[in-house]
């Protein structure tokens, strides 16, 4: 059973070597998860357009907002109740 626990891809089983556990990996993992995924030089800081890599402190892009298109139907819903 160990065997076959140990070749699947399963990341919430920890199997135990000779009773003891190696908390490094979860750890490392919760260090990085724990992080912020973006990362600004001050407070109140904008940031850079992640298209063009525009200086957004400077003010906006050129690229314009990019809508995931499974959203677009929403988005078209938005458009449509700020117009009447």
């Amino acid at each position: 059973m160990a065997e076959e626990l140990q070749n699947e891809d399963n990341d919430e089983i920890v199997l135990l070597e000779d009773g003891e556990v190696d908390v490094g990996d979860l750890a490392r993992t919760a260090f990085i998860l724990g992080m912020d995924t973006k990362t600004l030089c001050s407070e109140d800081c904008k940031g850079l357009c992640p298209r063009c890599g525009a200086d957004l402190n400077l003010g906006p892009c050129s690229c314009g907002k990019e809508t995931d298109p499974r959203l677009a139907v929403l988005a078209k819903l938005l458009e449509n109740r700020e117009n009447e």
